[in-house]
C-alpha cells in the first residue's frame, strides 16, 4: 500500500490568518445532542486560509492581454503530479531563497528538476513559529529571480512552501506573486509536515474547491509515497 502523508494544516477558529483575511468560524447549525435529527456545521473563512492555493487572478485581472485564470479555471492537472522536496530549514528568517539555492540543494540530494514537476520547499517556519506572532514576519521568502528560474526556466507546474507567502516579509510590491501571475503557474502557502518528505520523490495531490470566480481556495494537500 502507498504511504499517504498529510501536508495540510487543520482549519480551526484560533488559527493565524493573513491580514485582511477573515478568521475561521465553524458554526454548529444542528446537533443531535440537542434533539436535532443530524449533526450539521457551517464554515466561514477566507479563500486564502490555511493550506491553500492562489489563482493567477489573485494578483491581477489580465495576463498577456487575456483574463487571468480564477480558481475554478485552473487546470486540475496542475494540482497533482511528480513532486520533489527541497530542504531550506537552515535558512534564517529574512534570509532570502535566491536563484542559486535550489541548484545547490538539487545537487546535494542528487536530483534535478523536470518540466512539469511540483516543487515543495521546507523552511522549518511552521515548526518554529506557527501560532505565534512571528508567523507572519519571521520567514524566508524567495527572490523574484529565483521564482523566474523555477517557473520560466525550469518550467515547473506548481510549487509551495511552509510559509504564509512566497514573497519576502514586508515586501508589499509582491514580486514573486507577480511572477506567478505572469506565468499563470499557481503557488501554495502554509504547507505542513514537509520534513517527512526530505530526500524523497512523491506524487503530490492538492485540489482546490470549485469556487466560481474565486481568488484561491483551501486545499487538502497530500504526498503519496510508493
Amino acid at each position: 500500500m502507498p504511504e499517504i502523508i498529510d501536508i495540510s494544516v487543520p482549519l480551526v477558529p484560533e488559527m493565524p490568518v493573513w491580514p485582511g483575511n477573515t478568521g475561521v468560524r465553524i458554526v454548529p447549525l444542528r446537533r443531535m445532542a440537542t434533539g436535532d435529527k443530524n449533526n450539521l456545521s457551517g464554515l466561514d473563512c477566507g479563500l486564502h486560509t490555511g493550506t491553500h492555493v492562489d489563482a493567477p487572478w489573485h494578483f491581477g485581472p489580465v495576463v498577456e492581454g487575456k483574463p487571468a485564470k480564477r480558481i475554478d479555471e485552473v487546470p486540475l492537472e496542475w494540482c497533482y503530479g511528480d513532486g520533489v522536496l527541497l530542504d531550506f530549514a537552515h535558512k534564517r528568517p529574512y534570509d532570502p531563497i535566491t536563484v542559486i539555492d535550489p541548484m545547490k540543494e538539487l545537487d546535494r540530494i542528487g536530483d534535478s528538476l523536470k518540466p512539469r514537476d511540483i516543487v515543495l520547499f521546507y523552511t522549518g517556519h511552521y515548526d518554529r513559529h506557527y501560532g505565534k506572532p512571528e508567523w507572519l514576519i519571521n520567514y524566508s521568502g524567495f527572490t523574484e529571480e529565483a521564482a523566474a528560474y523555477l517557473l520560466e526556466e525550469k518550467r515547473i507546474k506548481n510549487w509551495g512552501a511552509d510559509t504564509p507567502s512566497p514573497d519576502a516579509p514586508g515586501n508589499l510590491a509582491y514580486p514573486v506573486h507577480r511572477v506567478t501571475r505572469r506565468t499563470e503557474i499557481p503557488h501554495m502557502e502554509n504547507l505542513y509536515n514537509l520534513h517527512l518528505l526530505a530526500g524523497r520523490r512523491f506524487t503530490f495531490y492538492g485540489f482546490p474547491l470549485k469556487i466560481r470566480g474565486g481568488s484561491g481556495s483551501p486545499i487538502r494537500a497530500v504526498a503519496m509515497m510508493d
